[in-house]
């Protein structure tokens, strides 16, 4: 879609959050780095070497060798490469997982693994899936997927993870949509039929930041995605910020320092 002040075709960040197949990709990455985003596959990365920073629902852990990060259905997450990392990313869907959510109905893993030695055990059947993943069916790739699941849920604690309705699905994907148009807590509370101060708890619970906050992070990401395109070079900085949907230079300049301490 294009809106009349051009940054429909900017949208590409959170693209990504509807499943297109059930099938597992595993993937070898040097100097992994993502900015914020989210999608329904499950995803986790597995540090070769290196370190990265690493923030899933608001939280920023340094990640180094032999840590895993998992990142559940929905969860917003970001990663930054620090030192030449290396990583294996495993993504795969709901669907991949069905035995382990029918035993352990409701619950995860913590977004950070960090038991090195544990993990490290880990790393053959890892590889292994790289190597031969996609050569094989879907039912032998969910077996690898809750083999592996199977390893971390004996060794690792499991947590119970916040109900993530349908709805604050749905109000991401719209803040992805119309990020760059008059977006408050009470437009977005009125479509969910909730109060705005239920609203604001729901929505950090969920997501691990305030509304607030999570808004203006994505329209910094997208004015710095429009100021990197050639296709824009002819607009200036306050022009690409005003059609982000910032109503001034100084809350630019202040969300972008805060969006900085978060990310």
């Amino acid at each position: 879609r294009q809106s009349q002040n051009g940054v429909k075709e900017m949208r590409g960040e959170f693209r990504d959050y509807e499943d297109r197949n059930r099938f597992v990709e595993a993937r070898y990455d040097r100097n992994l780095g993502c900015s914020l985003h989210f999608h329904s596959k499950i995803e986790f990365s597995y540090c070769l070497s290196g370190m990265h920073t690493a923030v899933v629902n608001g939280i920023k852990k340094q990640l180094t060798k032999d840590d895993i990060c998992f990142v559940n259905s929905f969860d917003t997450h970001s990663l930054k490469s620090e030192h030449g990392d290396r990583h294996y990313v495993v993504s795969f869907s709901k669907d991949n997982m069905e035995l382990f959510t029918d035993i352990f109905f409701g619950m995860s893993f913590s977004n950070f693994l960090t038991d090195k030695e544990f993990n490290l055990t880990l790393l053959p059947l890892i590889e292994e899936l790289y190597k031969n993943g996609k050569e094989l069916n879907y039912v032998a790739q969910s077996g690898y997927i809750n083999l592996l699941l199977g390893r971390l849920a004996a060794h690792y604690k499991l947590e119970k993870r916040p109900s993530f309705t349908n709805e604050i699905k749905d109000i991401l994907i719209y803040i992805n949509e119309n990020y760059d148009n008059v977006i408050t807590r009470e437009i977005l509370a009125d479509r969910m039929g909730y109060s705005p101060n239920y609203f604001s708890t729901l929505f950090k619970e969920n997501v691990g930041m305030g509304f607030i906050d999570y808004l203006n992070m994505v329209r910094c990401q997208n004015v710095k995605a429009m100021m990197d395109n050639e296709k824009f070079s002819h607009l200036s900085l306050t022009e690409v910020i005003m059609r982000n949907g910032f109503d001034s230079l100084a809350t630019y300049y202040r969300a972008l320092k805060k969006g900085k301490a978060v990310l």
